[in-house]
């Protein structure tokens, strides 16, 4: 007889552990990545970001130029150093929907943030 509940429960807990799993509702994430090159121009020239949803914009600057040490997307107030030869993380909390220009210090590289 005991042999039998015990059999009935473990029958019950798996049904009920691999149901949380089936069931459960995904959890809509917290951060989004984007990475983005330099050298001369950026790679790719548009991003496609989430809105409302921190950013982690990784910059891998390839490049040693004088005239791309800074990243900027003036229409969000982001003006970020860019060290030559180096990857920069650009943490940006909040994000509304549009479209953004992204350039370097002179505007020669430049590019877009489309946020959706």
């Amino acid at each position: 007889m005991q042999d039998t509940i015990f059999v009935f429960l473990g029958i019950v807990l798996v049904a009920v552990v691999l149901g949380w799993f089936y069931f459960r509702k995904p959890q809509p994430p917290t951060t989004q990545r984007a990475d983005l090159q330099l050298q001369g121009e950026f790679h790719p020239t548009e991003l496609q970001v989430r809105c409302e949803i921190p950013l982690h914009l990784h910059v891998h600057r390839l490049e040693s130029e004088p005239e791309d040490e800074w990243f900027l997307v003036p229409d969000l107030g982001i003006r970020e150093p860019l060290p030559p030869l180096m990857t920069t993380v650009i943490h940006i909390k909040s994000l509304r929907a549009g479209k953004f220009r992204i350039v370097c210090s002179r505007g020669k590289a430049q590019g877009l943030l489309v946020v959706n």
